[in-house]
């Protein structure tokens, strides 16, 4: 893209939420453990390249989940944090918009990009 780069601060693998559901909505919702995930990553940026643009901090908690992440760019790095934690590993069918809700800030999370520039 020109003077652009593009880059993806989430480099590896990925959470997927299953939620579109097709089943009837009054069966309880199964998220199948409780657990905590955190990822760390720090991208050195290439040579000539400064930080044009970054992500947004994401911070979501929903009582039986919360996902939170960030993007810090220091001494030449973009430095990219995330947590992920399940507390309830079964819900009712009225909490299936919010479950839709985490699944969504979290793929989009996921696709977020830092624009580097061309110095």
């Amino acid at each position: 893209m020109g003077p652009l780069l593009m880059i993806r601060p989430r480099v590896l693998g990925g959470e997927h939420l299953y939620a579109d559901r097709k089943e009837r909505h009054d069966i309880p919702i199964n998220l199948s453990e409780t657990m905590q995930e955190q990822d760390d990553y720090t991208i050195e940026l290439p040579s000539g390249y400064a930080v044009d643009e970054i992500p947004d901090p994401v911070k979501l908690d929903l009582g039986f989940a919360s996902y939170e992440s960030s993007s810090i760019v220091k001494d030449h790095t973009l430095r990219y944090t995330r947590t992920y934690t399940v507390r309830e590993v079964t819900l009712p069918a009225d909490k299936y918009p919010d479950v839709q809700k985490l699944s969504g800030v979290i793929a989009a999370d996921e696709q977020n990009k830092a624009v580097l520039k061309k110095q």
